[in-house]
């Protein structure tokens, strides 16, 4: 699933785009693994803009562990975050685990709201 984890640029700015939309189950659980890999590949004192795309996905017992392990790596490095497709009781638990996430309207406000962002 490596090919769900993009680097894409934005008028010049580096983002780390994870598209989780439609996972289920274990494919869920493994991808939110291969994110935080790909996280934890980055040198200390990078910053990090990130954009998810979680629709269709659910969050269960399991991926709340999971994007805790994730969240934990995630506060190794200075940056901002921004999610798109998510439900609102996605919003809930989302917030439950980390701060500040942006909940955009779509791909291009999402990308806007990181690049624009004083980090």
């Amino acid at each position: 699933m490596a090919e769900r984890i993009k680097w894409i640029m934005h008028k010049g700015k580096k983002i780390l785009f994870c598209d989780y939309s439609n996972l289920r189950d274990q494919k869920h659980l493994d991808f939110i693994d291969e994110v935080k890999n790909e996280m934890a590949k980055q040198p200390p004192g990078t910053i990090l803009l990130v954009l998810a795309d979680l629709t269709n996905t659910y969050t269960t017992p399991a991926a709340k562990v999971k994007y805790e392990e994730l969240t934990a790596v995630r506060m190794k490095y200075k940056g901002v975050d921004a999610v798109i497709g998510i439900t609102v009781p996605q919003k809930i638990i989302g917030e439950g685990i980390k701060k500040g996430i942006y909940y955009a309207k779509g791909i291009e406000d999402a990308k806007e709201w990181l690049i624009s962002q004083k980090i």
